[in-house]
């Protein structure tokens, strides 16, 4: 890229899509601007010197930043009506998962561990299983979709009860085995950078005046967000919880957190006509 190519210094990179919609309503003021002429307004208008430096920019970035698209599908069927589908569900990740979910560990997840790799193409993962019903295929799958984007974000692995108990020095105050108020849909992460162990617990809600006080006996502090949610979308909130001695990384992995929603919107759902559907958005 040249001096002239370059914007001015924090300037976000705008998509060439984004930029020939805002030529189309220039030329659409001003009949006798061309639409290359209109193209390099909408540029300038963004910091940037010129169209073709920002389609320049914006393909590099791409190149940079490649996106890995896996497919996830699940059949349902209702013996008893007879009707019966397949749902998929596309998820952008940003590498192959093999290289941040070992197969091994992948098969430990409640919901994503039903899915098998197809014919040893890593791009495309299936369930073996008729799901019930239409609602329940799409629990599922939902479910399976959002912890693959999960461990892709968070960079974070299941962990066993026996592994969780060991971090937490024996579970001296039962947290685990004795459980807490409204505990619900939990499951157990590490993070294998900074060796932080979690709660991720996923209820309907939390009363906090119950809660709260519960786990500061435990020594244990609680991370809550609405903003996303792994068991059911239309529902669960997420908490995550660990140790109050690690309360500095479980902020850190919060912060982390933040980018869940805007993974999670890019999943998009199918039916087996490839007509989308909008099932737990």
């Amino acid at each position: 890229m040249s001096a002239t190519d370059t914007p001015s210094k924090g300037t976000k990179i705008p998509s060439p899509r984004r930029l020939k919609n805002e030529a189309a309503q220039l030329c659409l003021r001003n009949p006798q601007l061309s639409h290359h002429e209109a193209l390099n307004e909408a540029a300038k208008a963004r910091g940037w010197p010129s169209y073709s430096a920002v389609e320049r920019a914006w393909r590099t970035h791409n190149q940079a930043c490649p996106v890995h698209a896996v497919t996830l599908t699940a059949r349902w069927a209702n013996h008893s009506s007879g009707g019966w589908g397949r749902l998929h569900a596309q998820v952008l990740l940003s590498e192959p998962w093999a290289n941040f979910l070992p197969l091994t560990v992948r098969r430990r997840l409640s919901a994503l561990g039903r899915f098998h790799v197809v014919r040893g193409d890593r791009t495309r993962l299936a369930s073996p299983e008729d799901y019930v019903s239409l609602i329940t295929c799409a629990h599922y799958l939902s479910k399976a979709a959002r912890q693959l984007v999960f461990v892709d974000a968070m960079r974070v692995l299941p962990v066993s009860l026996t592994k969780a108990t060991e971090a937490f020095q024996g579970d001296p105050h039962k947290i685990l085995t004795g459980g807490f108020p409204n505990q619900d849909h939990s499951s157990l992460w590490r993070e294998p950078e900074t060796g932080l162990h979690f709660i991720l617990n996923e209820p309907y809600h939390v009363d906090q005046e119950k809660q709260a006080p519960v786990l500061a006996r435990k020594e244990m502090t609680a991370l809550t967000t609405r903003n996303w949610t792994l068991h059911n979308p239309q529902g669960t909130l997420a908490q995550m919880i660990a140790p109050a001695g690690d309360q500095a990384l479980l902020r850190a992995l919060g912060k982390r957190s933040e980018s869940l929603p805007d993974r999670f919107s890019q999943i998009t759902f199918t039916d087996n006509d490839g007509h989308p559907l909008n099932i737990f958005r």
